[in-house]
């Protein structure tokens, strides 16, 4: 399928013209590796991964405000494996903006203190996200008033593309129709690309299925030459770049001095995902059919990167300098930090390799920090085969050097800490009991001594763990007190 040119005929949507000083390739063919997941286990939302931004709790209305609902995390539940963004007709006061004084007077005109007839959730991941593919499965509300989205930003310039919004529709003759409500499925990408503080936008929707019935899979691939947008796996929108002057694919090379067509949607920095359920304002505004409360359910967010396929040596740190504004992943065949490299207590670092992860003296994860290493079969490779070769003895507990490690036959069992249900269909309960749970880290292998999970630091004293896309069978769980050096192990059977 060729980009749609037909798209910059849209309003507001804008291109430019470019003429190359070089030849240059655009295209990445590297696999796709899943870097980023939340399934939403637990009983609660991970915060380590989540957060409610400070400056927007409160969504601003009066002067033609769009929404006007308060944002809270206590409208953010997870339960049974789902993420459930509630929205509620209730009375509430509070301050738009948390940090700014009561009485400021906020760019729609009225104080930051003020009334708020509902209540919902906008969560944001703290990490942002460069080029890759985004990917949620979502069950969204129907009633009017509703705005449901799932979405990307990122900072200055305005950077925000859109995987999918809907709201209330309209017939020929401007009137709310309802017949449409939850079909509509607008994609959008907004930008500033001269960075001058206007912001632009180009959309495109089309009537789809009720959304509200079920679940559904929205991807958005953000690419270096392309952006496309996909419902379960089927493709609904596709922007290039850059096209020729005939309007037509560039193809991966562009050629020095030549004219292309320049397509300015594209974001030029890293971007935050972001879940929401807000209420739409004025005649768009809920009604007595409205059914509160309603939630928009989110069974899991996914975010894969492009990685060429090779072995990763990193012999000095900077090789590869951790970045406190994006995801930080290594991949490869075979992954090795031989030099010293530390994971500060605000940093993250995952390693993802296809056959073995060596780290050697002189790496530390500092208590706080996320680390988190894993053997992944599949990162260059379609088949499930699994690769046997990797022995847990030769790679590094997470956070700890593994000349530290006590050997297997030293390892104990700990009646202390709880491992429930066992056996299991792949979720299960780690319960830490009396034990400082933030002095542990763990590793699940297989029995061939294959990583398939890990965890670099606990942030509470019960947590859930699953393994419900693995194969059946015996796995070994180790437990490791960073404080102590003790390490203990527990089998767990999938059945």
């Amino acid at each position: 399928m060729l980009c749609k040119s037909e798209a910059f005929s849209q309003k507001n949507c804008d291109i430019g013209t470019f003429f190359p000083d070089q030849q240059f390739d655009q295209c990445n063919n590297d696999s796709w590796v899943l870097v980023y997941e939340d399934n939403f286990n637990g009983n609660t939302l991970n915060l380590s991964r989540w957060e409610i931004q400070s400056w927007g709790q409160g969504a601003l209305y009066g002067n033609g405000g769009a929404s006007r609902e308060y944002n809270t995390l206590d409208n953010a539940i997870v339960s049974d494996g789902i993420l459930k963004i509630i929205a509620k007709k209730e009375t509430v006061l509070r301050r738009a903006i948390s940090w700014k004084p009561d009485d400021e007077i906020l760019e729609d005109g009225l104080p930051n203190l003020r009334i708020y007839n509902y209540t919902s959730s906008n969560i944001w991941t703290k990490p942002k996200f460069g080029h890759g593919k985004y990917e949620a499965k979502i069950k969204i509300p129907k009633g009017k008033g509703f705005w449901p989205a799932f979405w990307t930003f990122g900072g200055n310039p305005w950077n925000e593309i859109d995987v999918f919004e809907f709201w209330n529709e309209k017939d020929s003759g401007n009137n709310y129709d309802s017949t449409k409500l939850s079909k509509v499925h607008h994609m959008t990408a907004h930008y500033d690309f001269d960075n001058d503080g206007g912001t632009n936008m180009c959309p495109s929707s089309y009537l789809g299925v009720d959304f509200s019935q079920d679940f559904h899979t929205f991807t958005m691939i953000w690419e270096k030459n392309k952006i496309e947008w996909y419902v379960d796996g089927v493709l609904k929108r596709r922007d290039c770049r850059y096209y020729t002057s005939f309007f037509q694919e560039t193809g991966c090379t562009i050629y020095a001095w030549n004219m292309y067509f320049l397509n300015k949607i594209f974001p030029q920095d890293p971007m935050a995902i972001i879940l929401n359920l807000a209420i739409q304002n004025g005649d768009n505004s809920p009604n007595n059919s409205t059914p509160f409360p309603s939630q928009m359910e989110i069974d899991w967010v996914k975010y894969y990167q492009r990685n060429p396929c090779q072995n990763l040596n990193i012999t000095d740190y900077s090789q590869f300098p951790l970045n406190n504004q994006v995801y930080n992943v290594m991949v490869g065949k075979s992954v090795i930090i031989n030099c010293n490299f530390t994971v500060l207590s605000s940093q993250q670092l995952e390693v993802v390799a296809k056959n073995n992860i060596t780290i050697d003296p002189g790496f530390n994860a500092i208590a706080g920090s996320l680390f988190n290493a894993r053997i992944e079969p599949t990162v260059c490779i379609s088949t499930l085969d699994r690769d046997t070769s990797n022995d847990f003895r030769d790679t590094l507990f997470p956070g700890l050097n593994i000349k530290n490690f006590l050997p297997l036959d030293s390892v104990n069992e700990n009646t202390d800490i709880q491992i429930f249900p066992n056996p299991n269909d792949g979720s299960f309960t780690i319960d830490f009991g009396s034990n400082d749970y933030q002095d542990f880290s763990l590793i699940i292998s297989n029995t061939d001594g294959q990583i398939i999970y890990s965890i670099a630091v606990f942030f509470k004293s019960d947590i859930t763990v699953n393994l419900k896309n693995n194969p059946k069978g015996i796995y070994i769980l180790y437990l490791q007190n960073r404080k102590t050096n003790n390490a203990f192990k527990h089998k767990i059977i999938i059945q």
